[in-house]
């Protein structure tokens, strides 16, 4: 499939220029047209920074510091302004919709106020608008929904919220920061079946970035696997998730309890943590818990490479030392409890 969305050599930095730290440093990957894309990592690793960089909406103090950002538009990729995407051809759900929603703007509003001001439409037909947008995403009676106020709605009605005005636009990506995060299972399950059929019948990219290993085995059909702001590992989820190239990505699938699991066995961890945006090692930024580490390692660039016999990508230089059987096929990738999506 060819590229919808491009990022390249993404350098995203903070403080003082004759000292920047880089929460991010050159992260780059694609997104094809109708493809779903995981962007998966711990706490601290970046993806919700380079989702972010991808819209313009970096938090105060942060700043790119290098790389392109490009969107296919008229059968070529072209770098953009985020004025002339944002919303337009880029749409973004919120990780936290309570303070992402304007608590004075009734339901209704809010969900047409992009479109309000870009396309001019009349009061009218943005009421209308707003009750199809609202029963699209799974609202239980529209009309009343749209004369709510966001307080008087639970999380699950309020990421549908969001999620109605990430479309009002009609993007052709939907960037999703975390949006079942806040969620029970239950809700969470609501939300991630209305994102599929939201892509599937608007034949929308989405760009998913999440800590959950079992969101991404249910929703995306690729994923990049993010470390201390980089990017270590990109390929076919069921490639990353049956045969990591990288160690750290190994690592967390074997932490990553399947429904087989037995309940008195501990799970598997990666030690130590991992390190302050201003605190990473030279060369591999994985290499101090790394069991698979050479003297080698601390001191080679960062370069995401293609594995000989495999669609994936990797930063290990050991990925032909790796060796070790595949993960279990069936166990990493059975439905979770609830149904695929």
């Amino acid at each position: 499939m060819s590229p919808l969305l491009r990022i390249t050599d993404l350098v995203l930095e903070t403080g003082p220029a004759a000292a920047p730290v880089r929460p991010v440093s050159h992260v780059g990957f694609e997104v094809a047209h109708g493809e779903a894309f995981g962007l998966v990592g711990e706490s601290g690793s970046g993806k919700s920074l380079t989702l972010r960089a991808v819209i313009g909406l970096l938090p105060e103090g942060v700043r790119q510091a290098g790389g392109t950002l490009e969107l296919e538009r008229d059968g070529a990729m072209r770098p953009y302004r985020f004025a002339e995407v944002r919303g337009r051809g880029i749409g973004m759900v919120f990780q936290e919709p309570m303070t992402a929603l304007n608590p004075t703007m009734r339901v209704g509003d809010l969900v047409t106020a992009g479109p309000r001001a870009r396309y001019g439409w009349s009061r009218r037909a943005a009421r209308s608008r707003a009750v199809d947008l609202l029963a699209e995403v799974g609202m239980p009676d529209p009309k009343a929904q749209a004369r709510m106020w966001p307080h008087q709605l639970s999380g699950g009605l309020r990421q549908r919220v969001m999620i109605a005005m990430a479309l009002a636009t009609e993007p052709s990506v939907l960037l999703c920061d975390e949006p079942t995060t806040a969620l029970d299972v239950a809700v969470q399950d609501q939300i991630l079946r209305l994102l599929h059929r939201i892509r599937t019948e608007r034949g929308l990219s989405i760009v998913f970035v999440t800590h959950d290993l079992g969101v991404v085995r249910r929703l995306c059909d690729r994923v990049a696997v993010m470390y201390a702001g980089q990017v270590v590992e990109t390929g076919r989820v069921e490639e990353v998730f049956t045969r990591p190239t990288h160690p750290y990505s190994a690592g967390l699938l074997r932490s990553m309890p399947t429904q087989d699991t037995p309940r008195d066995r501990p799970l598997a961890a990666i030690p130590g943590g991992q390190p302050g945006a201003g605190d990473r090692p030279e060369g591999c930024r994985f290499a101090p818990r790394c069991g698979h580490a050479l003297p080698a390692c601390a001191g080679l660039a960062h370069v995401l490479a293609a594995v000989p016999g495999s669609p994936s990508r990797s930063a290990c230089i050991r990925v032909a030392d790796l060796g070790g059987p595949p993960l279990d096929r069936e166990a990493l990738l059975s439905p979770l409890p609830g149904g695929t999506a």
